[in-house]
């Protein structure tokens, strides 16, 4: 989970069920942490626009780390 006010992320368990979803989780989070104009407001659509641009962004960029 992003958290904008201290510049860092949380990892939940879930993260780590396996490598490439540490790798992604992490790739994910970096993304949204550099290139949000949101930073943690907005309306449903636009946050939803930003988190879609990261997942995207991380399930391109994986294939880098292997």
């Amino acid at each position: 989970m992003t958290w904008f006010e201290k510049n860092g992320f949380n990892i939940g368990e879930e993260a780590f069920a396996s490598e490439d979803e540490l790798i992604k989780t992490i790739l994910h989070e970096m993304h949204r942490l550099k290139t949000s104009k949101l930073r943690g407001s907005g309306t449903a659509a636009e946050v939803s626009e930003e988190t879609k641009a990261a997942y995207d962004f991380a399930n391109k960029t994986i294939n880098l780390f292997k």
